[in-house]
């Protein structure tokens, strides 16, 4: 399980001001800052404009990852529920599979004022590359979730719905 701990986020107060031509269509859009929105919004609107903080971690192995049919043989998400084969939208070739599951992750926050906090896609990948120059190659899996958003104080664990892409790249290279 990757858990992470933050002990403030602080998230920029900003707006998106929109300028509109008389028929609707839109002339301008603008990131401020509360200091600067205008007193007149004639033909103007605006609207929150979120933080967003993007988290990535990378782990280099020494060994082959089982990218054909990682569930139960590669590190991956867990728990899983409900795994079923499903159709590959964009398949490489033949040696693809595809599958979809559920999966769970949880947030707990305290803020003092009403928030909504989003824990955007989930996305896990694993590949596997060799050859040296003009001459690599690879094989890969990614899978990835969606969405949980929490809102109103709700907190803690949430089922997720996820997809899962396999077997995509060569398997005819060495020790694969």
């Amino acid at each position: 399980m990757l858990r992470l701990h933050v002990d403030r986020l602080v998230g920029q107060d900003r707006y998106v001001l929109w300028t509109y031509a008389p028929n609707g269509s839109v002339l301008d859009r603008e990131q401020i800052g509360p200091d600067e929105i205008p007193a007149n919004m004639t033909n103007k609107e605006f609207s929150p404009d979120p933080t967003r903080y993007s988290i990535a971690w990378q782990q280099s192995v020494e060994h082959d990852i089982d990218t054909r049919y990682p569930i139960g043989n590669a590190s991956f998400l867990a728990p899983l529920g409900n795994v079923s084969s499903s159709d590959c939208e964009y398949a490489w070739d033949d040696s693809d599979a595809c599958w979809v599951f559920t999966t769970v992750a949880a947030a707990t926050y305290d803020t003092p004022t009403e928030a909504i906090v989003t824990v955007d896609e989930i996305r896990f990948e694993a590949w596997n590359e060799w050859g040296f120059w003009l001459s690599n190659s690879f094989n890969t899996f990614e899978a990835g979730t969606t969405p949980a958003i929490y809102a109103d104080g709700r907190q803690g664990w949430t089922q997720l719905d996820g997809h899962l892409h396999a077997g995509m790249g060569r398997y005819d290279g060495p020790a694969r």
